[in-house]
This record gives structure tokens, C-alpha cells and sequence, in this order.
């Protein structure tokens, strides 16, 4: 069976600043999630259940998964930052295209 544990999703194209920054909370917001799941599996599996690679996996889990309550909520509020700046932007396009309708003439 193949391993599908590091698969990468197919990235959008990015071709504003607009478009990097709402692929980057939603970046952020995923790995959010993730170690929002990370955090349940660590309290609800116990090592001796697991073998093998399993354990092995679990283990560098548990390792990379310090704190993740912090870890989620500072992820989450970057998310909800970087999502603040793409709105701006976005005000800011909208301001920039109103103004060269006006100037027209």
C-alpha cells in the first residue's frame, strides 16, 4: 500500500498579493486543525496499543506536538491576522480600480 501521509495537495495558483496571503491563512488554519487532531489522538491513544511503525509514528507525533493548544492558537491567530491584511488589500484594489474609473475622461 502506498503511504499517503505526505501527499501535498495541489497549491492554487497565486497571482496576487491577495491570493498568497488567503493561501497562507488557509495554510495556517490547516495546520491548525491538524494539531488541533494531533493533540485528541496523544490523549485518547496509548503507546502500549501501538507497534512498530505505528509507535514509531506516534512517537515522532508526540515529539513535534509540544504544547498544542499554544501551537493551535497562535496558528489561528495568524490565520485570522493574514486574513486581516488580505481584506485590506482587497479594500485597497477596490479603492485603486474606483479611482481609475473616475479618472477616465
Amino acid at each position: 500500500m502506498a503511504d499517503t501521509r505526505h501527499r501535498a495537495e495541489p497549491r492554487p495558483p497565486i497571482l496576487s498579493r491577495i491570493d498568497a496571503l488567503d493561501f497562507a491563512a488557509m495554510r495556517l488554519e490547516r495546520m491548525a486543525a491538524e494539531m488541533e487532531i494531533a493533540k485528541i489522538l496523544m490523549e485518547t491513544v496509548k503507546l502500549s496499543e501501538l507497534n512498530g511503525e505505528n509507535r514509531e509514528s506516534f512517537e515522532d507525533l508526540k515529539r513535534s506536538s509540544i504544547e498544542p493548544d499554544i501551537q493551535a492558537k497562535a496558528m489561528r491567530d495568524g490565520a485570522a491576522a493574514i486574513r486581516q491584511l488580505s481584506i485590506e488589500e482587497r479594500v485597497v484594489a477596490a479603492r485603486v480600480a474606483a479611482g481609475a474609473g473616475i479618472r477616465r475622461g
